[in-house]
């Protein structure tokens, strides 16, 4: 436990020409804390190929029946079947136990401000359920809150320090990485434990799309850029092509670039020139070639719950303006936008609807703002009902404070506004605000004033 101290040391940032307070653990006492806890390395937790001999290496992959083979947890890919057979000798006692890196940056205060980034380590060897358990992780330190210290002044700059920061930090890892860890591996059919070697290259790091960007060295700019992917080469054009085919990046060619310093060839690859490198670019990622850069996962939770979803929410109960190009195909009619938001004024001496202004008319909504008023409170009680049954797994379904708003939904309680979503539309509510508007607002409007939900 001595070793679990944690350590704080001035580390000088070259760009910023500042000295910051890095508060680090011993990598190897963290590394060893994880493997005697017995709640977590146990013989249950550990992914095995053969529960008989733990020793027992996976089948080479070519030689994988793949129309037979089931994917399931990290060790039944391709990338941990290549790393076994490249790492571990067959005849001797080494044991596949790879490393999982985790970063993100939390915040303290509604500014954003005050923030903490952890960077942890944890196992790949275990299962799914255990890697999940938040006591599976250590911490190896804290990258400083860049908004209490003076910065670069360029974006390079900045990243470049963050990397000097990440590379003191995860220094004792890669050395961890280049000895021989002896260690017991429980089983109990062998007499209690199996002497073993373990090999720990990098399996994957894990954090968000932007956070993840960083660590690569990646722009993460989703515009103004060559591409926005940080694992191939494909250019912005094509992002939304799914049947396209690009090689990868590999770390070792954006290394050399950024080595010889050629600033022009790093633009048209979307990274920056980090002027100390990057901080994992000596570290053991097993069979991958792409290094850090193919070993960056998506970002499901961004990219699906708190990115795809929201627009969906948006395409419906928001406004667009449309472009000059559209307005021909998509603009609806007088007659259109006088039914679907029959608030406009009426011509006094004609009694007639006074036609909407082109500026109007190119406002696209499916739900007008009176719509959104009263399908809120059918969300309401369509929420209400999800919400008192006996299915405990279900998402969150009722949503007081209002659905359509976009903002103050967390990540997992998203899937629950879309369940709240179809059950509207599947209803006879939302059959009327299609086919015919008027009537579905006054049935609405009847069960709000009867106060059914």
């Amino acid at each position: 436990m001595e070793g679990l101290v944690p350590i704080t040391v001035p580390v000088h940032l070259p760009n910023a020409n500042v000295n910051v307070n890095v508060t680090t653990f011993d990598a190897e006492a963290v590394f060893l804390s994880l493997l005697s806890d017995p709640a977590i390395f146990n013989e249950r937790n550990l992914l095995f190929f053969n529960r008989d001999n733990p020793l027992a290496p996976p089948p080479k992959w070519e030689d994988v029946d793949k129309s037979q083979h089931m994917l399931g947890d990290i060790n039944t890919g391709k990338r941990y079947h290549d790393t076994y057979h490249m790492r571990c000798s067959l005849n001797g006692h080494n044991f596949l136990f790879p490393l999982l890196i985790f970063q993100d940056k939390t915040h303290h205060d509604n500014r954003g401000n005050l923030c903490s980034e952890p960077i942890l380590l944890g196992f790949a060897g275990l299962d799914y359920h255990t890697r999940m358990n938040p006591d599976s992780w250590r911490p190896l330190g804290f990258v400083p809150n860049q908004n209490v210290h003076p910065t670069a002044k360029t974006p390079e700059g900045k990243l470049s320090d963050v990397h000097v920061v990440m590379r003191h930090i995860l220094d004792g890892v890669l050395q961890l990485q280049q000895k021989d860890v002896r260690f017991h591996i429980p089983h109990k059919m062998s007499g209690g434990f199996v002497p073993a070697v373990l090999k720990i290259p990098i399996q994957s790091l894990v954090g968000d799309n932007e956070g993840l960007d960083k660590i690569v060295g990646h722009f993460t700019n989703r515009t103004m850029v060559a591409g926005v992917c940080r694992k191939c080469k494909v250019p912005l054009a094509s992002t939304g092509d799914h049947s396209a085919t690009y090689p990868p990046w590999k770390m070792s060619d954006i290394a050399k670039l950024i080595e010889d310093k050629i600033v022009t060839a790093l633009k048209q690859c979307s990274h920056y020139l980090l002027s100390h490198g990057n901080a994992y670019r000596n570290a053991d990622f097993g069979s991958s070639i792409c290094g850090a850069n193919g070993s960056s996962p998506a970002d499901t939770m961004h990219t699906r719950r708190h990115g795809l979803i929201p627009y969906y929410k948006g395409g419906l109960f928001g406004m667009y303006r449309l472009s000059t190009d559209s307005r021909k195909i998509m603009a609806p009619t007088v007659a259109q936008v006088t039914i679907m938001a029959p608030t406009f004024a009426e011509d006094p001496i004609t009694g007639k609807p006074i036609p909407p202004t082109q500026q109007e008319l190119d406002k696209v909504r499916v739900f007008s703002p009176v719509m959104v008023s009263y399908v809120e409170h059918i969300f309401l009680y369509y929420g209400q009902l999800l919400a008192h049954q006996s299915d405990r797994d279900i998402y969150r379904t009722y949503f007081p404070q209002g659905l359509t708003k976009v903002t103050k939904i967390n990540a997992h309680e998203q899937p629950g506004t879309l369940l709240d979503i179809v059950s509207m539309l599947t209803s006879k509510f939302g059959r009327y605000w299609f086919e015919s508007p008027k009537v579905g607002q006054c049935a609405a409007k009847k069960l709000w004033t009867n106060g059914l939900w």
